[in-house]
């Protein structure tokens, strides 16, 4: 990495091919995942020494995330031999061992990646299996781009952090805390910041919000999701400790998004914010918002740019 700088936008992009034995699944979800991720600035493909077809539940997980699945086929890397590559990447042992010496290939690499197709079980463990595999593969692949110092092409992505409205007080509460509600005052908060969203230019409020399952979280969505008129998905993990990569994998299974609001809880959300922007944690009040625009769909330590964050004091009539 050291002394290179961005790839520039006039540059021919990254050919990157990765190969599986049976470009069936690891490999397939290599060449989507970069393909999504780094945009016009790389050109992604993927081959199997024996190929056998695509796995359904490859295209299923794809299908969930919302990712592109149309012209994939599973292919022999014979097929493949007479193009260029700036990087060919195995992403299992057996195609390491056997994958032939593809003369256009400027880097090698290898990734070695747990076969989902091998897990047995029920169809939900199997899928399961699928869908874990889709998360470590994007991770693997947002390291990759960021070691090849590639930004994600033209896009980007507005984040929304969204810290869950006013709930009470929690020792007042009689209940699992997970049950608490919000309060006359967070309703009032959640009711306040959607008339604001709405009042703004179009294509600059959030598309789409994802939100932790405590009941607090998951009204504050919904209140302020009902006044834009767009989509709430229930995501488990935003009531877990949450760092940039969990934050991204939330993203990517929900689905593409421009400008996604995720809502959830303190101190996760302060430290979020912080290491978007390269800080320590800054505070987040209950009710707050925050939008964060990265370049591409990738999350990075202090890459992000701030955009605005409203406490709930400063939206008419939450108060």
């Amino acid at each position: 990495m050291g002394g290179r700088g961005a790839r520039s936008a006039e540059r021919a992009p990254l050919r990157v091919l990765f190969v599986c034995t049976g470009n069936s699944a690891r490999s397939i979800l290599g060449e989507v995942l970069l393909r999504y991720r780094g945009g016009a600035a790389v050109e992604a493909f993927s081959a199997g020494t024996a190929p056998e077809g695509l796995n359904p539940l490859t295209l299923r997980v794809l299908v969930e995330a919302g990712l592109p699945t149309e012209g994939l086929r599973s292919k022999s890397v014979a097929s493949v031999l007479d193009q260029p590559y700036d990087w060919v990447i195995t992403v299992c042992d057996e195609a390491r061992d056997s994958c032939p010496v593809i003369p256009g290939a400027h880097k090698v690499a290898h990734w070695s990646l747990s076969d989902p197709a091998a897990v047995e079980g029920t169809e939900d463990e199997r899928l399961a299996a699928f869908r874990t595999t889709l998360a470590t593969v994007d991770r693997r692949v947002r390291s990759f781009l960021r070691e090849e110092r590639i930004s994600g092409g033209d896009a980007m992505t507005a984040l929304h952090l969204l810290r869950h409205a006013h709930a009470g007080d929690p020792a007042k509460f009689r209940g699992d805390d997970s049950e608490r509600p919000l309060s006359d005052r967070g309703r009032r908060q959640a009711s306040a910041l959607g008339k604001l969203l709405v009042a703004l230019p179009k294509g600059e409020a959030p598309d789409l919000f994802i939100t932790s399952p405590r009941v607090r979280a998951a009204q504050t969505a919904e209140i302020v999701a009902k006044a834009l008129g767009v989509p709430v998905a229930v995501d488990r993990r935003l009531a877990s400790p949450l760092d940039l990569d969990a934050v991204a994998d939330i993203l990517l299974a929900a689905g593409p998004a421009e400008r996604p609001c995720i809502v959830g809880h303190d101190p996760d959300f302060s430290e979020l914010l912080g290491a978007l922007l390269g800080t320590r944690p800054i505070p987040m009040r209950k009710g707050a918002i925050a939008r964060v625009d990265s370049a591409g769909p990738r999350l990075d330590i202090g890459r992000g740019t701030l955009r605005f964050l409203l406490p709930p004091e400063l939206v008419p009539g939450a108060s």
